[in-house]
């Protein structure tokens, strides 16, 4: 089965290109046999990776699908000639691409993310089904989101959704050609990993207030605040994510010096070792605000990590998965920044409360989150979708 896919411009750390590869290994293991579609991007080199792991790779230059940014004046009065560019780009990539593939035996195109619709035209002028993979909650949809939506819901549009969430918020749900495949974040594992406390909290993710790291610090020190009116330690946060809105973080530096606790945490960057950094920590918080499915979630899961999560859209969603399937809770809910610093007191006080927790946890994300079962789920779906396309 020959499959063309196309990728956005993502970092070669996030969560979508980790699972996409993921998924591409799985999907090869039972006989795709994939053609990549690149953007040109100077600062990600993807090409060159993707190569060096022996994948067929094309370069293009096209655009997201989206509105330019129009907040300041200059955004403003570029805004019209920024649109027209990038339709004007994504038509020539449109025809390049289907030239270029046309009669190489092309069954199926699948689009990585839901803020793209070259595939979707690409996929039209070769006469072979798409796939779109909605991974976010988008609202910035050109033409518009309400055509988006019902582009999707024709007979002949097809997509995979990362949660029941994201499909809703599309009105896909019900939709015999709309499937919630959940992303793989791990290999089945067997045994929930041995651990003890070692004495840190860790959030994983850009620090950004996207990811909710303005709550996060709002609820440190107010915990830490605590701790010291108890007389009790308290435990260190590291943060382990790209700060690419340095005027933000420098905001978080100054809240914390103004508690005195610019010590107590620790900014590491974009790190490759977040597995590592997940297993010495006592629990992993999760909050952003909208999150499409959050795969910081099933990797603290697997690495047997305690989460403290936001209970809200993508991560509520896998915590209600855990309690249907176990009938108890699989992670620490909150709401607020004064539930989230009790939720750290918790931890720090009793973490040994909460082995049962973690085994639940485990038990789920290797039900629902393995490598293995996200490739079959798709390949499933994509032999569906070429049968009917028959």
């Amino acid at each position: 089965m020959k499959v063309l896919y196309i990728l956005n411009r993502t970092p070669r750390l996030s969560g979508s290109f980790k699972a996409f590869l993921a998924m591409l290994d799985g999907l090869k293991g039972m006989g795709v046999e994939p053609l990549l579609v690149v953007p040109r991007d100077p600062v990600q080199d993807y090409a060159e990776y993707l190569r060096q792991r022996g994948e067929s790779v094309t370069l293009m230059r096209f655009r997201m699908h989206t509105y330019p940014n129009s907040r300041t004046w200059s955004q403003k009065l570029l805004f019209l000639p920024r649109l027209l560019a990038a339709l004007c780009v994504n038509y020539v990539a449109e025809i390049r691409l289907a030239k270029m593939f046309e009669g190489k035996g092309i069954q199926l195109v699948h689009t990585n993310v839901g803020l793209l619709n070259l595939g979707w035209r690409v996929a039209r002028r070769l006469g072979v089904p798409h796939v779109q993979h909605i991974r976010e909650f988008g609202e910035r949809q050109f033409p518009t989101r309400e055509a988006f939506i019902r582009r999707m819901q024709r007979p002949d549009s097809y997509s995979i959704c990362i949660t029941k969430a994201v499909q809703r918020n599309f009105h896909l749900e019900g939709t015999s050609t709309s499937r919630v495949i959940y992303d793989g974040v791990h290999s089945h594992e067997g045994q929930l990993p041995w651990k003890e406390s070692l004495g840190n909290l860790l959030f994983v993710g850009m620090v950004h207030p996207s990811k909710g790291m303005d709550q996060v610090v709002d609820a440190y020190c107010l915990y830490a605040h605590l701790q010291k009116q108890a007389g009790r330690p308290v435990l260190p946060l590291k943060v382990a994510g790209s700060i690419p809105d340095k005027t933000f973080w420098a905001s978080l530096i100054s809240q914390l010096k103004s508690e005195g606790l610019e010590e107590n945490v620790t900014f590491l960057g974009a790190r490759s070792d977040v597995e590592s950094l997940m297993r010495d920590a006592n629990a992993v918080v999760v909050a952003s605000p909208v999150e499409g499915f959050g795969l910081c979630m099933p990797e603290a899961m697997f690495c047997g990590t305690l989460v403290i999560g936001r209970n809200v859209s993508g991560t509520r969603e896998q915590m209600d998965n855990g309690f249907s399937l176990t009938g108890q809770e699989i992670a620490l809910r909150y709401d607020s920044a004064e539930e989230l610093a009790r939720c750290f007191r918790q931890v720090a006080e009793g973490y040994a409360d909460y082995d049962a927790m973690r085994q639940r946890a485990f038990r789920v994300v290797n039900e629902l989150y393995t490598h293995e079962g996200h490739a079959r789920r798709v390949f499933d779906f994509y032999k569906k979708i070429i049968r009917e396309w028959k």
